[in-house]
């Protein structure tokens, strides 16, 4: 006989999203009290799943017996539970409400009811409130890329509420139509040169991506929307170190390239981020053998990191002075000795202009507390 999946397995059947990272995820302040969240509220606009886990989340907060609820005046949790109810009201029919079964549930002790004439009556501590009836429910704001815009704060909101209210799978539906329509979004907020407006809406998607999705479709997601991701040095570099620690090296470099060489919309890119681009191509071609572009991809994320970036400087420095013995170039090896600091580094690589004649003591008169230990690693195999 076929063994059936128990509940708890058919919870966690993710997809898309990382169930570990899923679990984990615990946001900093309940959403009704995030910077903004009450102007979300009135656009909750679309699916009314995503407006259900919204308002269940919040409720439920309002509704408990949490440290921050005791904060809050009982006048205040009152006045927030009737915005949140009439937010519900504005934005969906009642008829979907009511086919909503857990938001029907958490919705009982409010006893909503709905009158002949099509309003909407509510309890809230005891007090009845009356939202008049609406023919008729915009679905989109007069500006098609601030209603795209808005419809990602609501959906982020909305998924991260399905988290905490634990519907899984909702959470899966809702993360997949996020991304679903990430890239035709994206597109048409470019082309229409919203360019402030570009950036918002790529950083809140990888901020999705790093937070909740799998590597799997972190992989694809990034792939797919790497003329997008390209425009900001920032994302850029987390992205390639998911493309290049899942084996994926081809595609970072063609991100990393995109970035570097290619008119960027970013009005604030950091010197730092610039650094951590090129430091990866130039890895990434020294690795394929390509020494010549990665020296070229070296010195241009040396005069870009700060110097508080200490161990990837080490590293550069290293990798250059290893290109440069590989060519017997050394002229540029006492360029490159000169320009560094004084350092434990620098008395280490100036000990490999006699490779051949390196002794135990002359190695351990280096101070190697500040040393990498692959740094040190061939030194050691020449040592008398």
């Amino acid at each position: 006989m076929k063994k059936s999946k128990s509940p708890t397995e058919l919870k966690f059947n993710f997809i898309t999203l990382d169930k570990d990272k899923v679990l984990k995820f615990v946001p900093a302040l309940p959403i009704i009290l995030q910077d903004n969240a009450w102007s979300k509220l009135s656009n909750m606009k679309g699916s009314i799943e995503a407006g259900a886990e919204i308002i269940i989340n919040i409720l439920n907060f309002l509704s408990g017996n949490s440290s921050a609820v005791k904060k809050i005046p009982i006048n205040t949790n009152k006045n927030m539970k009737f915005f949140v109810l009439k937010s519900l009201f504005n934005n969906y029919e009642y008829k979907n409400i009511q086919e909503h079964k857990a938001l029907r549930e958490v919705l009982r002790k409010y006893h909503p009811e709905q009158q002949s004439n099509g309003d909407i009556t509510f309890l809230v501590n005891n007090a009845i409130y009356t939202e008049k009836f609406s023919k008729s429910i915009k679905t989109e704001t007069d500006n098609f890329i601030e209603s795209i815009f808005s419809q990602l704060k609501i959906m982020k909101m909305a998924l991260e509420c399905s988290i905490e209210n634990n519907h899984y799978e909702v959470a899966e539906k809702l993360f997949t139509d996020i991304f679903s329509n990430a890239r035709t979004n994206l597109d048409s907020i470019f082309s229409q040169q919203e360019y402030v407006n570009h950036k918002k809406y790529t950083t809140i998607l990888f901020e999705l991506v790093n937070k909740f999705m799998s590597v799997e479709y972190q992989i694809k997601t990034i792939i797919d929307l790497t003329p997008h991701l390209k425009h900001y040095f920032n994302i850029t570099a987390e992205s390639t170190d998911i493309l290049i620690n899942n084996n994926h090296s081809n595609e970072a470099e063609e991100l990393l390239t995109a970035a570097l060489y290619n008119i960027t919309i970013d009005d604030k890119p950091k010197n730092q981020d610039i650094g951590w681009c090129y430091y990866k191509l130039g890895y990434l071609n020294h690795r394929n053998g390509q020494r010549e572009y990665a020296v070229e991809c070296y010195k241009n994320a040396l005069d870009k990191l700060p110097a508080t970036d200490k161990y990837i400087i080490q590293t550069i420095n290293y990798n250059l002075w290893g290109i440069y013995s590989y060519y017997d170039a050394d002229d540029n090896i006492e360029v490159l000795l000169n320009q560094m600091p004084e350092s434990s580094l620098k008395d280490l690589l100036k000990l490999g202009r006699n490779l051949t004649n390196i002794t135990t003591s002359q190695l351990d008169n280096i101070n190697r507390s500040d040393l990498q230990p692959e740094h040190t690693q061939m030194f050691d195999l020449y040592k008398l």
